[in-house]
């Protein structure tokens, strides 16, 4: 398998019953991938890239690839603030990135890009110096 997934587009969010929060992508041949925020919570902190706070009216027409060996190449980092998906043609898209902590728990967030219906997960980073500190 290629290690770039190629022109995707977002077509939908992915918000299960959990506090994950992300994007249903689809590639050209209908398959189906997500990318999501990730923080394992240990008591009352909140930690996660707002994925939901877009409307899907933001990505149309944007195409993107993804790069499973080194996922921070389809970003660009957002110190202390978010991320940035760069389509391959179009406007950069800014996710926001949020905190709560009272610093006793852990702050880590992971940026995750999988196969939907498969836990194969493609490639995975930490982002969690693209949220505002506490």
């Amino acid at each position: 398998m290629e290690h770039i997934i190629k022109n995707l587009k977002v077509v939908g969010f992915y918000n299960p019953e959990s506090e994950i929060n992300g994007l249903y992508l689809e590639d050209e041949n209908g398959v189906d991938y997500r990318l999501y925020s990730n923080h394992f919570q240990s008591c009352c902190e909140v930690h996660y890239l707002a994925f939901d706070s877009l409307e899907l009216s933001e990505f149309e027409g944007l195409l993107f690839d993804f790069d499973t060996e080194d996922l921070s190449n389809s970003i660009e980092r957002v110190e202390g603030s978010g991320i940035r998906l760069k389509p391959n043609n179009g406007h950069p898209i800014f996710i926001p990135g949020y905190s709560d902590n009272n610093g006793y728990y852990s702050d880590d967030i992971t940026l995750v890009f999988c196969r939907y219906d498969d836990d194969d997960v493609y490639c995975q980073i930490d982002v969690s110096d693209c949220q505002p500190e506490c």
